[in-house]
């Protein structure tokens, strides 16, 4: 038996002060997290924010920006809320 596929490598780094605001014009501020970890492979990216205080109900249709100030300015568009994950995380993947 051959192995048909292998395990695509991942990246994960830590995010800090994260704002999540929607793409529409104006951009309206949803979401302010204190730290997320971003996971990175080759297929979507996914980013999971902790400590999240969220000003608006977040929409399982709506596309968000994802900024960051640690590393250096982070930023993710086009992240679709996916669900919230246990102790109160926010679950994102890129579209």
């Amino acid at each position: 038996m051959s192995a048909q596929s292998t395990a695509a490598p991942q990246i994960v780094f830590p995010i800090t002060e994260c704002i999540v605001r929607t793409e529409m014009l104006p951009p309206d501020e949803v979401c302010t997290a204190q730290n997320g970890l971003v996971t990175e492979s080759f297929g979507p990216a996914q980013i999971v924010l902790h400590n999240c205080k969220v000003r608006t109900p977040l929409n399982f249709h709506t596309l968000y920006d994802i900024s960051a100030a640690t590393p250096h300015h982070f930023n993710a568009a086009n992240m679709r809320f996916v669900r919230p994950l246990a102790g109160g995380a926010l679950l994102f993947q890129r579209v």
